[in-house]
């Protein structure tokens, strides 16, 4: 699998990532940016990370990536502060 997965939808870009963890599992995390024109516009992000230990990189891959389409699809990814954001 790809060291990240693209998502674009509802007027956001997403990107998932998987790491791992010292106990053999893997934690995932989600960073958002809304649409723009990035040759000419600061655009701000965030960064979600999901409070959860993943068997493995495919399962958290794939956590990440439906947790992540669910947010843009509702506009609820928190980008309006930008940062950091832990989640469960």
């Amino acid at each position: 699998m790809a060291d990240n997965v693209f998502f674009e939808e509802n007027g956001y870009f997403a990107w998932a990532f998987a790491s791992p963890l010292e106990n053999g599992k893997w934690e995932a995390f989600v960073f958002f940016e809304r649409k723009a024109d990035h040759a000419k516009e600061i655009t701000p992000s965030v960064k979600h990370r999901i409070l959860a230990e993943f068997e493995t990189r495919d399962e958290a891959m794939s956590e990440a990536g439906k947790w992540a389409l669910d947010r843009m699809q509702r506009d609820e990814t928190k980008l309006d502060g930008g940062g950091f954001v832990n989640n469960g």
